[in-house]
C-alpha cells in the first residue's frame, strides 16, 4: 500500500544528499545499514574525510526536518495552501493516517536488513581474525626460517672452525714429532760426547787411583809389618803377664774353694743333722697325728689311679659280658650330672637317683661298682672342666651332688682323689711331680700301658691335656690354668659344704676341712709352685671360695698367713724382694693383684658381710 501527499507548488530546495527510494519521501534503514557498514569497514580512510562525511550527514538531517516538521514540530507534508483555507476533514484524516503510517514505518525494524547487517559485521570481524591469525603464522614462520638458517650457519661455522682446528692439531702434533725427534737426537749425540768425555776421564783417573793404590799398598805393607812386630812384642808381654796372673788367681781360687767347699760341707751337714731332727720329730707327729706329706699324698694318688686301671678298669674292659653291663650303667649317669642346676630340690633328686643307679636293690658287682665309681668322678671332673670354667656360680651345686655321693658311697672318696691327681696333676695336694714315677721308672721309658709310658708323660701326669687344635701339641698354659682353677674351685666347694652339715663332715682324707690349712701351708713352703700363674691363681680360687669361713675356723693364725701371703704379692717371699707370688708373666700378674685384692678383703670383712 502506497501513501502520497500533494507536492506544494512551490520551488524545491536543492538536496545535497540522495535519499534512499523510500515511498514516504524518508531514508531507508538500508541505506543507514549501507553507510554504516561503509563506515566500519573503511580502515583505510583518514581522519579528514570522516569528519566531512558526518557534518555533510548532519546537515542534510537538519534540512530534512525543516522541510518534514513545521514550528510545532508536527509532520509537515506539505506547505499550507497559499490562500488560507482550511482543509476539510479528509484531508485532516488522510493526514494522520498518513502520519500514523510513517511513524510505524519507522519504528518497523525488517528481519532481513538485521540479519544482514549482523552478517556484515560477522564477515568483517572473521575476516579481521583470520587476517591476525595469518600474520602471526607469517612471522612466525619468518621466525622459525631464520633460526633455522642461523643454526645453519652457526653449524657451518663450527663445523669449519672444527675443521681447521683438527688442521691446526696435526700441523701441532707433526711439529712436536719433529722436535721431539730432533731433541732425540741431540740428547743421544751429547750423550754420546759425554759418554767419550767421561770415559777419558775415568781412564786418567784410574792411572792416578793405580797409582795412589800402589803407593798406599807399599806403605800399608810397611805399617803392617811395623804393627805385627810391636803386637807380637805386646802379646808376648801380655801372654808373660796373664800367666803369671793365671797363676795367682789359680791359687787364690782354689784356696777360696778349698774352703767354699768346707763351709759347705759343714752348713750341709748342720743341715742335714737339723732336717733329720725335724722329720724325725715330724715324722713321729704325723704318725701321730695321721698325717702324710705332699710327696706321700700325690704318691698314694698315683698309685690308687694305677690300681684303678690295672685291677678294675683293665678287667672290665675285658670280659664283655662285664664290659657290656658296665657300659649300660654308665650310659645312665651321664645325662644325670647334665640336669644339675641351683635350686635344692634339683640337686636331692639328682643325688638320689645317682644313688639309686651306684646302689640299686640288687648291688653290682664288686669290679663293676669300682668301674662306675672311676666312671662317675671322671663325669664329675670333666663337668668341672667346662660348665664351672664359663660360669664359677656352677660348682656350687655340682660339689653338693659331689659331696652327697661322697659320704654314700664306698670307696668313692679314694677314686675321686685319685682322678682329681690325674686330671690337674699335684696341684690339689699340693706337691711337684717328682722325676721318676712311683715305681722308680723314668717318665716315658719302658712299654706303654694304660696310665703309663707314652711320649709327654710327664707332663700329662702333671695334668696337661692334648691341644683342641688338632696340632697334637699340649694345651696352652692359659688354657691349662683356667682349667685346673674350675676343678680346684669344685673341689674347695665340695670341703666348704660340709660347714653347713658338720655332723657329716669326713673326720680326715684329702676331702676333710683341714685340707684348706694343709693345702695353703705347703704351697706357702714351695717358692717353685708360688712363683707361677697357676699357683696364685689357685691362691685366689681358695681364697675367694673358703678365705671368709677359714677366718672363722683359725682365727688369728689364719690372718698371719693372709698377712705372710700379702707379702708375697708386695714386697717379696723368703727374703728375697722381688720374688712375688705369680712369678713375671702377664697371667702371673693378673693373678698376683687378684689375691691380694682377696686378702684385703677377708681381713677387713668385707666378704662375710
Amino acid at each position: 500500500m502506497r501513501f502520497g501527499l500533494p507536492r506544494s507548488p512551490t520551488t524545491s530546495r536543492a538536496r545535497g544528499y540522495r535519499r534512499g527510494a523510500s515511498t514516504f519521501g524518508l531514508h531507508s534503514d538500508s541505506d543507514e545499514d549501507d553507510y554504516d557498514f561503509n563506515a566500519y569497514d573503511s580502515d583505510s580512510s583518514s581522519s579528514s574525510s570522516s569528519s566531512s562525511q558526518s557534518s555533510r550527514t548532519s546537515s542534510e538531517s537538519h534540512k530534512l526536518a525543516g522541510e518534514i516538521l513545521d514550528e510545532f514540530g508536527s509532520l509537515r507534508l506539505s506547505k499550507p495552501p497559499p490562500d488560507g483555507r482550511v482543509r476539510s476533514p479528509e484531508e485532516t484524516r488522510e493526514k494522520e493516517e498518513t502520519i500514523a503510517t510513517i511513524r510505524l514505518w519507522t519504528r518497523h525494524r525488517d528481519p532481513y536488513e538485521e540479519w544482514e547487517k549482523k552478517t556484515r559485521l560477522d564477515a568483517f570481524k572473521t575476516a579481521r581474525k583470520e587476517l591476525s591469525t595469518t600474520q602471526s603464522s607469517l612471522h612466525a614462520s619468518q621466525s622459525r626460517l631464520s633460526t633455522a638458517q642461523d643454526e645453519t650457519l652457526s653449524s657451518t661455522h663450527a663445523n669449519e672452525m672444527r675443521e681447521i682446528e683438527s688442521q691446526l692439531s696435526r700441523f701441532r702434533l707433526a711439529q712436536e714429532k719433529e722436535e721431539a725427534a730432533l731433541r732425540q737426537k741431540w740428547k743421544e749425540r751429547e750423550a754420546k760426547l759425554w759418554e767419550r768425555i767421561e770415559g777419558v776421564i775415568r781412564i786418567e783417573e784410574d792411572k792416578v787411583r793405580a797409582k795412589l793404590e800402589a803407593e798406599r799398598q807399599k806403605r800399608e805393607k810397611e805399617e803392617a809389618a811395623k804393627k805385627e812386630e810391636e803386637m807380637r812384642r805386646q802379646l808376648l808381654e801380655q801372654k808373660r803377664r796373664k800367666e803369671e796372673e793365671a797363676k795367682q788367681k789359680a791359687e787364690e781360687e782354689r784356696k777360696r774353694e778349698e774352703e767354699e767347699k768346707r763351709e759347705k760341707e759343714r752348713v750341709a751337714l748342720e743341715e742335714e743333722r737339723v732336717r733329720k731332727e725335724k722329720e724325725a720329730g715330724d715324722r713321729e707327729a704325723r704318725e701321730k697325728l695321721g698325717y702324710t706329706t705332699a710327696s706321700e699324698d700325690w704318691a698314694q694318688a698315683r698309685e690308687s689311679l694305677l690300681a684303678l686301671k690295672d685291677n678294675v678298669m683293665s678287667v672290665v674292659k675285658a670280659n664283655k659280658e662285664l664290659k657290656a653291663e658296665y657300659n649300660a650303667v654308665r650310659r645312665t649317669i651321664t645325662p644325670k650330672l647334665g640336669q644339675i642346676t641351683p635350686d635344692a630340690a634339683s640337686i636331692q633328686t639328682i643325688s638320689t637317683q645317682l644313688l639309686a643307679i651306684m646302689k640299686p636293690a640288687t648291688p653290682h658287682r664288686p669290679a663293676i661298682y669300682a668301674a662306675l665309681c672311676n666312671f662317675l668322678a671322671k663325669r664329675i671332673l670333666l663337668q668341672a672342666e667346662t660348665e664351672v670354667t664359663a660360669e664359677k656360680r656352677s660348682a656350687g651345686p655340682l660339689a653338693k651332688v659331689t659331696f652327697n655321693l661322697l659320704t654314700s658311697l664306698d670307696i668313692f672318696p679314694e677314686v675321686l682323689w685319685a682322678k682329681l691327681v690325674q686330671r690337674v696333676g699335684g696341684w690339689p695336694v699340693p706337691a711337684i711331680v717328682p722325676e721318676v714315677d712311683v715305681d722308680k721308672r723314668a717318665w716315658g721309658s719302658g712299654a706303654k700301658r694304660p696310665g703309663r709310658g707314652g711320649e709327654n708323660e710327664r707332663w700329662r701326669v702333671m695334668g696337661y691335656r692334648e691341644s683342641g687344635n688338632g696340632g697334637g701339641g699340649l694345651e696352652a698354659a692359659a688354657e691349662y690354668a683356667t682349667r685346673v682353677a674350675g676343678v680346684v674351685r669344685v673341689y674347695w666347694e665340695v670341703v666348704k659344704v660340709q660347714l653347713g652339715v658338720p655332723e657329716r663332715a669326713p673326720s680326715g682324707g684329702p676331702f676333710a676341712v683341714t685340707r684348706f690349712w694343709i693345702w695353703f701351708a705347703r704351697i706357702l713352703d714351695s717358692k717353685a709352685l708360688l712363683t707361677t700363674a697357676v699357683g696364685a691363681e689357685l691362691i685366689y680360687t681358695g681364697l675367694e671360695v673358703l678365705g671368709a669361713e677359714a677366718a672363722d675356723i683359725w682365727g688369728v693364725q689364719w690372718i698371719k698367713l693372709l698377712k705372710l701371703i700379702h707379702e708375697g704379692t708386695t714386697t717379696g717371699m723368703f727374703g728375697e724382694k722381688g720374688t712375688l707370688i705369680g712369678g713375671d708373666s702377664p697371667e702371673g700378674k693378673a693373678a698376683k693383684a687378684r689375691v691380694q685384692m682377696e686378702v684385703e678383703r677377708i681381713v677387713s670383712g668385707e666378704r662375710k658381710q
